[in-house]
């Protein structure tokens, strides 16, 4: 079964006091956002499903592990918060030390992200999170992609898109890790408001036809 988002069943121009615009983006975000992740839900056999769909579940919570390297900076704080939002939000984050991911991702049974030779992990010129956004079919939703862009362009040396807002993304990302956090938990719970705001912006930027950001040549 495939899901569709219906239309409002109100004429959100009628509505006095409120923004049409800001209407029609609430209702997009949020129930559009439900519809996506139902049809990510696939209709398997119990065997299939027993196969693909817990090799990194853990049975006593029913939630997804997911490991990287220690000392978030830029990726490492996106990808959770992509992951927290629209992926798994029940997620469960490991920070370790680069050399011990491996080990620690088999001891846990948890999904390497953002490590080198790993399916979440850059490839070519993209990051680790559009290998995500890849991965879990978010690339319907353009903001996300935009968002991916500037993500990757404070990530990397910024060759693949030349995205404008990206040096300024890595220098708030530097700055975060200069604040005395204790550990890559607490940044990353206070760095996820960055996130917020920049996909808020990519929504806006989408909804005034510029794709590319708002700063594009």
């Amino acid at each position: 079964m495939t899901f569709s988002l219906k239309p409002l069943s109100c004429d959100p121009a009628r509505i006095k006091g409120m923004s049409e615009r800001l209407i029609a983006s609430h209702y997009e975000n949020k129930s559009g956002g439900a519809v996506k992740r139902l049809n990510l839900i696939e209709v398997s056999s119990p065997a299939s499903t027993m196969n693909e769909k817990t090799v990194h579940l853990d049975i006593r919570s029913g939630h997804m592990k997911w490991i990287t390297r220690e000392r978030v900076k830029v990726d490492r704080v996106a990808c959770p918060w992509l992951i927290k939002k629209f992926v798994d939000k029940d997620a469960e984050f490991f920070f370790v030390p680069a050399d011990k991911v491996s080990d620690e991702a088999k001891r846990l049974n948890a999904i390497s992200y953002d490590v080198k030779g790993v399916e979440l992990g850059h490839h070519g010129k993209e990051c680790s999170f559009e290998a995500i956004l890849k991965k879990y079919k978010l690339t319907a939703d353009p903001a996300l992609v935009l968002l991916g862009k500037i993500v990757n362009g404070a990530d990397t040396d910024n060759t693949l898109y030349q995205q404008p807002e990206g040096p300024g993304v890595e220098a708030v990302a530097e700055g975060f890790r200069h604040l005395g956090f204790k550990d890559d938990h607490a940044q990353n719970a206070a760095e996820w408001i960055v996130y917020d705001a920049l996909y808020a912006y990519c929504r806006e930027m989408v909804w005034q036809g510029k794709p590319n950001g708002d700063f594009a040549h």
